[in-house]
């Protein structure tokens, strides 16, 4: 399949243009690359939080070429590990004024969470719960030794609809995940780079959410914030430059000789920003 990429830059802050692309736009504004084999437009975006950020964004054109750039990658969570789920959440109220809500378990690796809804994205505070179980299988053994590093955010979650290319573009291996929540409920979902991320240390995998609405994957209700936010606006990554792929517009590397999560940004309402510093520094 061809894709028509819409691929923007990093603005200052200084920009007063506010202008969303969409198809209409898009139509205005096309220019034809080398060889006609993609169709870019590019703009700018002035989001609710008054930040100029990059936009990037996808939609198919035809039979051709596969997506090759993360254009189509946005963040769905950040992946927290906690020794202990009270201690985590006591911290991130205290610190930040995040409220963390009850989230489920994760019956087959002996470990559970607690979600901090942040707009459209949330913190996923993950512990484990049943030492026994954890012991057991490759997550739980995992998250056993990182909490021992330290609380703290350890990777971002990105999400696509085209998850599966995505996914065959990062060379990332799939598995089937699922939680069930203190009411019964039950969520499932589809990773991608899991496993890589706990035998390499990478800080970023991929999630799919097949019909799964926003309001089951963020919690039970709503979160009660110190103040409103309007979500995680970006993620710095660290590591050697050559060895990360194109993440999408929201994650910036940083050149460092081991890779780890940096630092994650998170928007208010009001304009202003604060950041959490990733678990292991």
């Amino acid at each position: 399949m061809r894709w028509l990429i819409a691929e923007g830059v990093r603005l200052s802050s200084s920009a007063a243009a506010r202008k969303l692309p969409n198809r209409a736009a898009a139509s205005k504004a096309l220019s034809r690359s080398s060889g006609g084999k993609t169709l870019s437009i590019q703009g700018e975006y002035r989001s609710s939080w008054a930040c100029a950020i990059r936009f990037s964004h996808a939609w198919p054109c035809g039979n051709g070429d596969a997506m090759t750039t993360g254009a189509a990658l946005t963040i769905d969570h950040i992946l927290y590990v906690a020794a202990d789920l009270d201690t985590a959440s006591d911290h991130l109220w205290r610190t930040y004024g995040l409220e963390a809500i009850d989230g489920g378990r994760h019956a087959a690796w002996g470990t559970g969470n607690r979600l901090v809804p942040i707009g459209d994205h949330y913190i996923e505070l993950f512990s484990v719960i049943d030492r026994g179980i954890a012991e057991g299988n490759a997550v739980g053994q995992w998250l056993l030794s990182a909490s021992t590093k330290g609380d703290g955010p350890r990777a971002v979650c990105l999400r696509s609809t085209e998850f599966e290319m995505q996914a065959a573009r990062l060379n990332l291996s799939i598995q089937d995940g699922e939680r069930i929540y203190p009411d019964g409920r039950r969520v499932v979902w589809r990773q991608a780079g899991v496993a890589e991320a706990m035998l390499t240390g990478r800080p970023y995998f991929l999630f799919d959410w097949p019909q799964q609405s926003l309001a089951l994957r963020l919690g039970q209700r709503a979160p009660r914030h110190a103040t409103e936010l309007a979500g995680i606006a970006s993620v710095k990554l660290r590591g050697p430059i050559e060895d990360f792929p194109d993440l999408g517009p929201a994650i910036d590397i940083q050149s460092a000789a081991e890779m780890a999560l940096d630092h994650v940004v998170i928007a208010r309402n009001d304009g202003s920003v604060f950041e959490i510093p990733g678990g292991v520094q």
